[in-house]
């Protein structure tokens, strides 16, 4: 192997397609940029490393990075921790396991809430658990492990009542939680957009959860899934959609 082909100019290339790929799962979002930029840096940086060494026939640069490649590693772990978390937990290996559409009937009831909450201009906030546990979101809230009911999602979120503020998580065909607290999400969202459609997308890029929004200003639907938030024009394109999320 030739001298200024080093184990470090090796693992800088591999660092750098690795950072690649991550910024292409966080895609839209701010942190999605930040890594692509540093990844093509360190593709730049080995392969000048390389030219150096092949037209230069110098090896100072090969040094430089042997030197820098440890302190790069670690300040990329710590700065971005959340981030591979985040980018992990969207990875859909061979091996996960499938989860299929809500069940009809919860679908139904969600939608019938939903569409009770836009007439009267009430926001919504909504999140079916699937894959990634939301556990930790659960304790932030209140617990109410009751069936999924028109009636009972539209009484959390109606106004000057304590449950209203915060989001309501759907686990399975049970209403486990109401009035729980959300990340804040940093991509892309539409100017008219709150705070709900904020945590939605938060709670999106973080979890495979689904999630649905009620709009407290215009009464329009929203819906956000895997860092992405999508507008949905009526309660029937709404139950479509719900519908076809299936992971079979």
């Amino acid at each position: 192997m030739p001298p200024y082909i080093t184990p470090a100019v090796v693992m800088v290339a591999f660092l750098g397609v690795v950072l690649y790929l991550l910024a292409r799962i966080l895609a839209g979002t701010v942190f999605g940029g930040i890594v692509r930029g540093l990844s093509i840096a360190l593709i730049v940086l080995c392969a000048a490393t390389i030219l150096s060494g092949m037209v230069l026939e110098s090896e100072h640069l090969v040094k430089v990075v042997d030197i820098l490649l440890p302190a790069v590693t670690v300040c990329l772990v710590v700065l971005f921790q959340p981030e591979i978390r985040r980018a992990l937990l969207r990875v859909k290996g061979p091996l996960a396991r499938p989860f299929p559409s809500p069940d009809p009937s919860v679908v139904d009831e969600v939608v019938r809430a939903a569409e009770r909450c836009a007439r009267d201009r009430w926001g919504a906030l909504i999140a079916f658990e699937r894959g990634v546990g939301l556990g930790e979101l659960v304790t932030t809230g209140v617990p109410l492990d009751a069936e999924v009911r028109m009636e009972t999602i539209v009484n959390v979120f109606a106004p000057d009542t304590p449950l209203h503020d915060g989001a309501l998580v759907i686990r399975g065909k049970r209403l486990a939680a109401a009035a729980c607290v959300l990340p804040i999400g940093e991509g892309e969202v539409p100017e008219t957009a709150g705070l709900r459609h904020r945590a939605a997308l938060g709670l999106s890029e973080q979890t495979d959860a689904l999630v649905v929004v009620v709009s407290e200003e215009t009464g329009h639907f929203a819906v956000a899934r895997d860092g992405k938030m999508l507008s949905i024009e009526s309660p029937s394109a709404l139950r479509e959609w719900l519908a076809a999320q299936g992971t079979e």
